[in-house]
């Protein structure tokens, strides 16, 4: 519909306004909401080369795709490879238009979920000499990281062994 050449223009616009030519090539985190999220899916396919973090709320246009209701768009190993999180929204579930969220046909999946963070964080000399000031730094982060993994624990996920020739690649 034309939005992405939209978004790809709304960067190099504001890229040349504040000149900094970098923001034309700077990587997507992308979050979306609903129609937002099925947005950010289509992008997914079409640019997966510029995004390193998807976040899908209530929506993606996966369920619509798969049922014929959208063209279905070229998967790339590019695409399957950006770390995404799906939440569809615990209200959505009994909603008669939203309930496609769950209805997505993830009945038999093929992938699997990995979580990873990687970084780097330097702590002052005052900070190393007093541990308890770790939380100024640290407790945000740290509160964040607890509460997604109590919530990945309330998931009842099926442990699904990889496949052989996955094992050959490590």
């Amino acid at each position: 519909n034309g939005s992405a050449k939209t978004f790809l223009r709304s960067l190099d616009d504001f890229a040349a306004q504040a000149q900094r030519p970098e923001l034309r090539a700077v990587p997507w985190c992308l979050w979306g909401h609903s129609g937002g999220a099925f947005w950010a899916s289509l992008m997914q396919a079409l640019h997966p080369d510029r995004i390193v973090a998807i976040w899908f709320r209530s929506g993606s246009a996966f369920p619509y795709w798969e049922k014929g209701e959208i063209e279905k768009p070229e998967i790339t190993a590019a695409a399957l490879g950006i770390p995404m999180m799906q939440n569809p929204g615990g209200k959505e579930k009994d909603h008669e238009r939203f309930k496609i969220a769950y209805d997505g046909g993830l009945e038999s999946p093929e992938h699997a979920i990995e979580f990873g963070y990687e970084g780097a964080y330097e702590f002052d000399e005052a900070t190393l000499a007093d541990p308890a000031m770790l939380d100024e730094h640290v407790a945000s982060v740290g509160g964040w990281v607890t509460s997604t993994l109590v919530r990945l624990g309330d998931l009842d996920l099926e442990y699904l062994p990889p496949d052989e020739e996955d094992e050959d690649d490590t």
